[in-house]
């Protein structure tokens, strides 16, 4: 006959009481699993956007091509039009320096390459044709 009441305290039964205990409890929790998420959220736009700063950049001038690597060190140049036309890119550093490198063979399989630091603007240029225009790595 006692199974069927409720005990009531200041106002509260003891279920209720247990109730707001576990949600006292729980409280903690909610704020872990929310650190979770907004850390995990972190750790994606960290890795998104480094993953975004180390990528090729490219300057097309008709078939001819000149390249940034990932890293934005070094500047590649391609020349894949056979019509004698020489090919070569020109190319700026954040120190201030600049430059420019050549393909060696013409239209063959040989690709002009410098080592560089970090470069900051390049194009791809054709000799008595033109350049294109100036590419930003970014």
């Amino acid at each position: 006959m006692l199974k069927n009441k409720r005990r009531v305290v200041c106002g509260q039964d003891h279920a209720t009481r247990l109730r707001s205990r576990e949600e006292q409890k729980s409280f903690p929790r909610a704020y872990r699993r929310i650190a979770t998420v907004a850390a995990g959220t972190v750790l994606v736009l960290v890795t998104w956007s480094s993953s975004a700063a180390a990528h090729e950049v490219s300057a097309w001038h008709g078939l001819d091509m000149a390249w940034v690597g990932a890293n934005h060190a070094g500047v590649y140049v391609s020349d894949h039009e056979c019509d004698g036309h020489g090919v070569y890119a020109t190319y700026n550093l954040s120190s201030g320096s600049s430059g420019g490198v050549r393909d060696p063979d013409g239209c063959g399989s040989a690709v002009g390459y410098v080592p560089t630091t970090v470069v900051v603007s390049f194009d791809v240029c054709e000799d008595t044709v033109g350049c294109s225009p100036l590419v930003r790595v970014t």
